[in-house]
């Protein structure tokens, strides 16, 4: 999220500049040195690191750019003041559709496999069936499902045998 944001605030750097040229010198501060570094890169997949790349070769038509890195908190006064604001307004709700900072499709993935992994663990918690699985089994675990879906149809036969009590014993008939 502060990669995305750090682009595009470079992005409304380059627009602000384009506006009151000519200026000689422009010097552009980050505490993101994932944003450089994609900036200097010869290949991107990521539009808003080439819409960015391509606003930053518009200005040094007519100006000298420099990108720097800060490191965060380190007492640089302007970015200091981008802390201050950006913490401002974090606390504002969002309203309308400009400026969007996009997510990335990692953090929608891990946030929808977090919920669905919550879900389970809560079905599973509340159900009643499955009493000797629960005793092998306390909490619902993708790890072990994962674990006994690599095993041979043998071994996930002889290990569904034991963890259901479906087997020689017949524990479950005798109940």
């Amino acid at each position: 999220m502060v990669y995305a944001a750090e682009l595009l605030a470079i992005l409304y750097a380059t627009e602000a500049i384009r506006e009151i040229q000519p200026v000689k010198l422009v010097r552009i501060f980050s505490e993101s040195l994932s944003a450089l570094t994609a900036l200097n890169s010869s290949n991107t997949t990521s539009s808003i690191v080439w819409e960015c790349y391509n606003a930053l070769n518009d200005v040094k038509k007519t100006s000298f750019v420099e990108l720097w890195w800060v490191s965060a908190h380190s007492n640089y006064e302007g970015n200091e003041r981008a802390d201050e604001l950006a913490k401002i307004a974090s606390l504002i709700d969002f309203c309308g559709l400009e400026p969007v900072v996009p997510i990335s499709r990692t953090t929608v993935n891990t946030a929808i496999v977090d919920w669905a992994s919550n879900k389970l663990a809560a079905q599973w918690k509340e159900t009643s069936m499955c009493r000797q699985k629960k005793m092998l089994l306390p909490v619902a675990d993708t790890k072990v499902s994962k674990a006994c879906l690599k095993r041979s149809k043998k071994s996930s036969r002889l290990l569904t045998h034991l963890v259901t009590g479906h087997n020689l014993l017949n524990y479950h008939q005798s109940k």
